[in-house]
């Protein structure tokens, strides 16, 4: 399972929202688990709790900005976009110009 460090620049959060938040990331971090092999995932959220910073050290460090109208859609904007990078990085390591192996079954013989 893959840890969520939550830190911040004194984010304003209502009765319980911190709470609610830790466990939304938590949620959110499954994502990022089944795409990398990292441990911690970081989220840092700006003073107004609108925007996200998400890191996460695999191949070199990670990082992606999200903004919304919240610290809960600030943080799928910024899941999201990590998401895609962490599949652009699994697909550059797969070798899909590889030729498929050819059955001797489908050779033919002149």
């Amino acid at each position: 399972m893959m840890q969520v460090h939550i830190s911040g620049d004194n984010p304003k959060f209502v009765d319980g929202e911190k709470e609610k938040f830790t466990e939304y990331a938590d949620k959110k971090a499954i994502r990022v688990n089944k795409l990398s092999d990292a441990n911690v995932l970081h989220v840092h959220i700006g003073s107004e709790g609108r925007k996200v910073k998400v890191s996460v050290d695999v191949d070199g460090n990670k990082r992606t900005d999200g903004v919304g109208t919240t610290a809960f859609s600030a943080l799928d904007r910024a899941i999201d976009t990590l998401v895609e990078r962490l599949r652009k990085a699994n697909d550059k390591r797969s070798d899909h110009h590889a030729e498929a192996p050819v059955s001797y079954d489908d050779a033919v013989i002149e």
